[in-house]
């Protein structure tokens, strides 16, 4: 009984296998010029992985240092600082909010400006892209350019994500439940 039982799954796993058919290379666009260098090193690491079996060009203000043929790095900017400008700790002073009301968006602003301006950049769009990996958080000037190259998305958040962005999914999060990153936490 148990020969045939094995014999039985051996065929099973040799059928399962004769149906799964080879992965193809896939030539990805990592999208993350408007973050700074922390969150850059969530999508990086998945970056090295994928590069293995391929073709990945990464879009950043940090080079990566990731050495592959399979590996492109486009620098648009000159590293990415939300607050340049500012002292961060006056900013905290203020309260989270407070970082909206001074360089934050001029930052953000100022890095679309300076990713449309970049060449290298805007040649991408004569690509075909299989996949596009984006950094969601403050790239939201780059959606225009990733649904002209027509290839699916991935949205990466490398932050908890606040209830007034995923409930654009679907997923309520309510602030009682779940701390908005954005706002300040005190006891009441």
């Amino acid at each position: 009984m148990f020969a045939n039982s094995t014999g039985a799954i051996v065929v099973l796993a040799l059928l399962l296998a004769a149906s799964i058919g080879p992965v193809s290379p896939a030539n990805i666009l990592m999208l993350c010029p408007i973050c700074p260098r922390s969150h850059k090193n969530v999508i990086e690491p998945i970056a090295r992985q994928l590069v293995s079996n391929h073709t990945v060009t990464m879009v950043s203000s940090f080079r990566t240092g990731i050495d592959s043929p399979n590996f492109r790095d486009i620098i648009v900017m000159d590293g990415f600082d939300y607050y340049k400008n500012t002292n961060s700790l006056k900013v905290r002073e203020q309260g989270a909010t407070g970082a909206f009301e001074n360089d934050v968006m001029t930052a953000v602003l100022d890095g679309c400006r300076d990713t449309y301006q970049n060449q290298e950049f805007i040649k991408l769009l004569l690509q075909k892209w299989d996949l596009v990996v984006m950094n969601a958080f403050d790239n939201h000037c780059l959606q225009g350019f990733v649904f002209k190259t027509q290839a699916p998305v991935i949205w990466f958040m490398p932050l908890p994500s606040p209830g007034s962005f995923s409930i654009l999914f679907g997923n309520f999060l309510p602030p009682s439940f779940v701390p908005d990153v954005f706002l300040p936490f005190r006891a009441i």
